[in-house]
Formats: C-alpha cells, sequence, structure tokens
C-alpha cells in the first residue's frame, strides 16, 4: 500500500477538541456505524481514515469497544463496523507533517506556518496560540505573524529542527506546513507592459466567445478576433466589463498565469469570433445582464447559429443561471442548447455556474464558507446551474490553483485564508449530480474542472474573489489601462476546457463534437488533492466530473499509452460490437496498466418528459470469446430460448468505473478498469476484447417530429501501462486505428 501525506479538509464543526481525532486503517471504506457511533468523518489517504468522535468520554469507550471486540468479549452487532477495522491511532505528529517540510535533524532554521484545530470560541483559541507561543519561544525561534480568530487560528514561526520536533507532538496543532505561494507573484501580470508580451503562430481554429464583449485593442487579442457581433443588433450597448476579455484571453491561450510565470512567448493561441450579449447591470455593477426584453434562449441561440454560419465548430458559454437546478423539467434555454448542439455538430462548452456566499462568508445561518469546507459544496443549493445541466453540452467545474493570498508586493495578512488548497474545488463551484434523464440510471455533471479561481476569507471576516494571488488572471484592459485583471468563477474554468478541445480540433479537423467529447474524457483525470477531498467516489465524480482534461494526452499516443478511434451511427435499439486489440506485452504479467472507454453520443431531447433524451447507450465488455460468440450473447429473440448472461471471467464490464448506475444516462461516459495484479489480465484470454455499445430508444422517442432511427456516436479505447518502461504499445497496436464494428444486431426488449 502507497504511503500518502495526510490532508484532512476542514470540518463542518466550529471547533475541534483535539483529543478526539482519530485515524483508522480500515479493509474497506467504512459506512456501516459511522452516524449511529456519532463519529463525523474528516477524510481520508491511502492508509487511513479520519474521524472526529463527539467528546472525550465517547472517544474513550470508543477504543475500549475495538480492544473489547478484537479480544472476543465485544458485541457481534458492531461486528459491521469493527470487522473491517485493522488498526486505530489518535492523530498523531506523522499526521500533522504537512508537505515540504525539510527533514528532522536540519541545521539552522526554517519558516513554517502552524495551523491548529478549529476552536469553539475566542477564548479557547487563544489558550491553543499560547502552547505553540511557549514551544516556540523555548527554542529560541520567533513568531513572525498570527491569525487569532477561532476558525483559522494559525501562526507563521521561525524555528529549529528541536522545536519543529516539538510543535509535531502539540495535540492542539492540526498540520505544520510550509507557507502557501501563489502560483503567480502579483506584481508579474501587475506592472506588465505590451513590450514583454509576445505570442506564436495561431492555429487554424476559431473559439465562439459568447459573453459581454471584448476589448479587441489588447496586445494579445488584437490579431485573433475575427469578429465581434452584438446580438441583439441595432441598440444602444452599454461599456462592456472585464469578464468577457478575461474569458476570451483564456479561449484563446488556454493559460495566462503559466506564461507569465516562466516568461517567453505565449504558445499558439486559438482565434476568436465573439458574440455580445450581456452589458453590465445597471443595478448591479458587479454583475452583467442580457439587455433586451428577448427571452435568452432565443438571444444565445441566435449568437450560437451565427458563429456556426461562420463556421465555428467549439463555442464557449460562460453565463449561468444564479440559481441551482431543481427540478422537475430543464428550462428552454437548457433544451435549445442540447437541439443545437445535435443539428449543428457544435461542441458547447458551458460553465457549471457559482454559488452565491454571502459577503461576510455565511452559507447557510449555521454554516460558514471557511469551517464547512467543503462539505457544503455538495449540498442541494450548490446543485449545477442551467444550461450547464444541458446533456449534450460539456460543463465545467472549478479547482484553485493557487492555495495562498497575496499583496501586489507579492506577501499578505496571515490572516487571508485561501478557502482552498492548490488543486482543490474552488469554494463557489456548483456540483452534480446532473440531469437523471430516465431515472434509472444517473447523470455526471460537471463533466469536467479546470482552474477557475478560488476565495481568501480575510482579516475583515469577508470573502474576497478577486485576492491578487489566490484568483485567475488573464486578459483586460479596463479602466485603468493595465494589461491583466483578477477574477475567480466557473466562468474562467470554463474556456480552458474549450482551447483545449480546439487543440484536438486542430489534429483532427474532420472530428465530430462527439469526437471532441471523447478524446476531452479519455484524457482527463482528479487531482490527487482533490481526491482526498472526496474520497467516496460518487462525491467525487458530483464534485469533479472526469476530471482536468491534458490537452497532450487528448492528442497523444505514446510508448505505453495508445488510443484507438471510431466514430460511427448506430441503428436506434441494436448493437455494435467493437473488436479491441490487446497485445500481449500489454496483458502479461503485473503492472499498473488500465483500459478507458469513452463514449459520446447527442441524442434528440424533451424538457417536457421524465426521460429528457430519447435514447441512451450502454455498454458492455468481453474477453476469451470469439465475436460469434459475443453477438450470440448480446442478441434477444423473444421467440427463442434466452442465452444466459455471462457471469464469469469472460465478462468485464463490471470492472469499467464508475457503473452505468452513476453515468448511464450521460451523453459522455468515461469508464475506467484498473487491472493492476497479475491475474487481471491473461493472454490466454485471447489478442482481442470485445467492446458492445447498445442503444436503447425511450418509448416517447416515437412520436419526436425527426425521424430517430439511427444515432451518431463517438466512441475511444485506452490502454496504458503505467508501471513498465520498456513496454511498446504504440509499436503493438497501431496508434489511432479507427475500431471497426459489426453492427446491426438487433436488441429487442
Amino acid at each position: 500500500m502507497e504511503s500518502a501525506v495526510s490532508v484532512p479538509p476542514r470540518v463542518p464543526a466550529e471547533g475541534v477538541d483535539p483529543r478526539t481525532v482519530f485515524k483508522v486503517q480500515a479493509r474497506s471504506r467504512l459506512k456501516v456505524g459511522v452516524e449511529q457511533r456519532g463519529l463525523q468523518f474528516l477524510g481520508d489517504t491511502v492508509d487511513w481514515c479520519y474521524f472526529v468522535v463527539p467528546d472525550e468520554v465517547a472517544a474513550t469507550k470508543f477504543l475500549g469497544d475495538l480492544v473489547a471486540y478484537h479480544s472476543g468479549s465485544g458485541s457481534r452487532t458492531i461486528e459491521d463496523f469493527f470487522g473491517d477495522i485493522d488498526g486505530i491511532e489518535r492523530y498523531g505528529p506523522a499526521d500533522r507533517r504537512g508537505q515540504g517540510l525539510p527533514d528532522p535533524g536540519f541545521s539552522g532554521s526554517t519558516t513554517v506556518d502552524v495551523l491548529l484545530w478549529p476552536s469553539s470560541d475566542a477564548d479557547e483559541a487563544s489558550g491553543r496560540f499560547q502552547q505553540v507561543e511557549s514551544v516556540v519561544e523555548a527554542g529560541q525561534g520567533e513568531v513572525l505573524d498570527r491569525d487569532h480568530r477561532p476558525l483559522s487560528t494559525m501562526a507563521r514561526v521561525r524555528v529549529s529542527s528541536p522545536a519543529l520536533d516539538a510543535l509535531l507532538e502539540l495535540m492542539v496543532v492540526e498540520r505544520v506546513r510550509m507557507p502557501a505561494k501563489p502560483f503567480l507573484e502579483p506584481s508579474v501580470w501587475f506592472n506588465a507592459s505590451a513590450d514583454d508580451l509576445t505570442a506564436e503562430s495561431p492555429i487554424d481554429v476559431t473559439i465562439g466567445v459568447i459573453d459581454d464583449g471584448v476589448h479587441a485593442g489588447h496586445p494579445l487579442l488584437k490579431d485573433l478576433v475575427r469578429s465581434q457581433v452584438d446580438v441583439p443588433s441595432g441598440r444602444q450597448w452599454g461599456e462592456g466589463g472585464n469578464h468577457g476579455s478575461m474569458v476570451a484571453g483564456l479561449a484563446a491561450y488556454g493559460d495566462i498565469e503559466k506564461t507569465l510565470r516562466n516568461g517567453g512567448p505565449f504558445p499558439a493561441p486559438a482565434r476568436l469570433s465573439v458574440i455580445r450579449v450581456l452589458e453590465p447591470d445597471p443595478n448591479n455593477q458587479t454583475a452583467t445582464a442580457f439587455p433586451s426584453d428577448t427571452p435568452e434562449h432565443l438571444v444565445v441561440e441566435e449568437a450560437i447559429r451565427v458563429l456556426h454560419r461562420k463556421g465555428v465548430r467549439i463555442i464557449n458559454l460562460s453565463i449561468a443561471d444564479d440559481h441551482a437546478y431543481s427540478g422537475p423539467h430543464v428550462g428552454l434555454w437548457t433544451e435549445s442548447l442540447d437541439r443545437l448542439a445535435r443539428e449543428l455538430d457544435v461542441l458547447i462548452v458551458a460553465a457549471a455556474g457559482n454559488r452565491r456566499i454571502a459577503a461576510l462568508g455565511q452559507v447557510t445561518e449555521d454554516v460558514s464558507a471557511f469551517g464547512g469546507y467543503p462539505r457544503y459544496t455538495l449540498d442541494a443549493e450548490a446543485r449545477i446551474a442551467e444550461p450547464g445541466i444541458a446533456a449534450s453540452v460539456v460543463a465545467v467545474g472549478s479547482i484553485a490553483r493557487s492555495g495562498a493570498s497575496a499583496s501586489l508586493g507579492g506577501n499578505s495578512d496571515l490572516a487571508d485564508v485561501a478557502i482552498a488548497e492548490e488543486n482543490q474545488l474552488s469554494p463557489f463551484s456548483r456540483t452534480g449530480p446532473g440531469l437523471n434523464g430516465t431515472f434509472k440510471l444517473g447523470a455526471v455533471k460537471p463533466d469536467f474542472v479546470h482552474y477557475g479561481g478560488n476565495c481568501v476569507w480575510t482579516s475583515l471576516g469577508h470573502l474576497n474573489y478577486n485576492d491578487h494571488g489566490a484568483a485567475v488572471v488573464s486578459t483586460s484592459l479596463g479602466q485603468t489601462g493595465r494589461l491583466f485583471f483578477s477574477s475567480s468563477g466557473t466562468s474562467y474554468a470554463a474556456p480552458r476546457v474549450a482551447r483545449t478541445a480546439a487543440e484536438i480540433l486542430h489534429t483532427y479537423p474532420a472530428a465530430s463534437a462527439n469526437l471532441l467529447r471523447v478524446l476531452l474524457g479519455i484524457s482527463a483525470e482528479v487531482p490527487y488533492q482533490a481526491r482526498s477531498q472526496f474520497p467516496d467516489k460518487a462525491e467525487s465524480r458530483r464534485a469533479f466530473g472526469y476530471g482536468i482534461p491534458d490537452k497532450v494526452r487528448a492528442v497523444n499516443s505514446e510508448r505505453a499509452r495508445v488510443v484507438l478511434l471510431h466514430e460511427g451511427e448506430i441503428d436506434v435499439d441494436t448493437v455494435a460490437i467493437h473488436p479491441i486489440p490487446m497485445p500481449a506485452s500489454f496483458t502479461t504479467g503485473k503492472s499498473d496498466r488500465t483500459i478507458t472507454v469513452a463514449v459520446a453520443h447527442d441524442p434528440p431531447v424533451r424538457r417536457q418528459r421524465r426521460e429528457y433524451t430519447a435514447g441512451h447507450l450502454e455498454l458492455d465488455f468481453y474477453r476469451a470469446m470469439s465475436i460469434d460468440e459475443v453477438e450470440e450473447v448480446v442478441r434477444k429473440q423473444p421467440k427463442d430460448e434466452p442465452v444466459p448472461t455471462v457471469k464469469d471471467r469472460r465478462r468485464v464490464a463490471g470492472k469499467l468505473e464508475p457503473g452505468s448506475q452513476t453515468c448511464g444516462s450521460s451523453t459522455l461516459q468515461v469508464r475506467t478498469w484498473h487491472a493492476k495484479s497479475a491475474n487481471s489480465l491473461n493472454p490466454d484470454d485471447s489478442d482481442t476484447y470485445y467492446l458492445v455499445v447498445k442503444h436503447l430508444k425511450e418509448p416517447w422517442a416515437d412520436n419526436l417530429k425527426e425521424d430517430y432511427t439511427n444515432q451518431k456516436y463517438a466512441l475511444a479505447v485506452q490502454l496504458e501501462d503505467r508501471s513498465r518502461i520498456d513496454i511498446n504499445l504504440y509499436a503493438d497496436v497501431q496508434s489511432h486505428v479507427r475500431v471497426q464494428a459489426r453492427a446491426g444486431t438487433r436488441a429487442d426488449s
């Protein structure tokens, strides 16, 4: 079992008694008995699960029950809970050691941040801080700065190795870490001049940006904006804000901050075609609004059709409803986007939306944005907003790139605390579940996440979405004439995904929107810091979707990684069988191997129906069988004897995660089999596996105006070995060979 650094998330409780914090080593994720025993889950790593017990009396009883159970004298009624536990310990020095701390015995002194467990009130926080201060002074160290607030009590100290060891022994300490630094030092972007900015020649792909207009005179944008159109036209528009220009810069370049940080020319940008549909809200200077009486779904539809007539295939829409989707039916603009995605074969990338949090940081009356993070990000009010709920639209949530507050001079008040750490969910990001199109199978939303900024809880006790160290930096001229501006929101995560899609379209100019989606999906991965927040896989999927798409993995195969592609059509209510080559070099031995399958389609929709999509795709997977045997298994003939379902080693669909109950009604499914053990794969299972794609049409689809007799879809299968450097899958399986299918097998119900 690999080791991992303990990074338990902040807890919903306002205060934590450090005497009641435990870590449990279990054979499986503990579910039964947790709530009944009053345990509050903190988080887990590869090795341990962390819990808070209600009080010291309960903690003593908890340990006693465990000892009694293992001695055989305990009640068997608690076997479901204690039977899976291999070990239990109090939270200790190893758990308090954050990443990057120097090894014990270092010479001289080092500066570290000491984070204390949240306190119930100011007096308790002060008492805990005094313990830290005493240890530092005893070791001839120095307290450089401090935050006395009960929920975020911490100190920045300069200490020697013995004093650091003593701090790690203090029970009131949650974690000791190196001081967080912003990804981009603020003065770099704040003082940038046009003479500093150069870029490579643009790629021949245009991204449509539907927003509040773009500062086309910006030195990084002026040669990229091919057109800028107002919808509706013929009206007097107010002056545009920073939002559209920031979105445009990220759509064009994908990553402004990284280039500013590293220096050198900006990467080859995508071109832009801009449709202005928003202007500043006269009633709210920080917001934008649709300026006319025309319903927003008609405005957005016209904008998309204008872009399509200009040849644009990828469209970014960083506009979302203020409120969570609550059902029972989707709104008109959600339905409109799904219809347009299918009709025009365009990829629409939409922001998941931002949850509104009160300026003083209260999420609800009883939960604060700081103390309750990240659990409140999964409640009903945090659910994804329209139109990101749309079935065939790529919805993008936000994670934080920087977990450090900073002033323009590069320093910050220690009491200005970023709520999320690096690569964790942005506090405002909306989450799933997605639209449950069939009420039988789940849907993954958001589809992806990307960097959209962070919130900082300031020393003045309010939230700052525009901290210079924690927010997103992108292009904007604004009223100050500065070339860059900072802000946070899912609006700035979406265009990064659109830019990755543009890279795919540049490599595969004839790719359909479905193929763009599967290649985004096959390349995506959830960062390990994010996974630590929601170890439960279903919760992680609700927060992060399939992860962050990677443009290099989306368009390239490697020696130890190969991707096979297919684009085609399937008749409704039929099955297509795809042979997947499995080289012996991949199926032999023990290694860290994965088989990932991604499939996307764009069915008709009807918002008044409970089953929103007219059809969905199911996946099945077989090995050690001939294609004729597979075809016989999947064929259903009502007049003949039924063929028994394969339940032995030959059928491996059950190994694909997430399962169909999580993603079966998604129009983009990305499912992975981690085949790490030596007996997971075997060359005796044949050199060809068979992936079955089954289409199932909903009964209401018979009443569609369009003739829904077939469904376009795209499929990608990735074989990857992350352990063996000598393997050459690229040579064994020709890169990006299109998977041929035997299609047309009837799937009558």
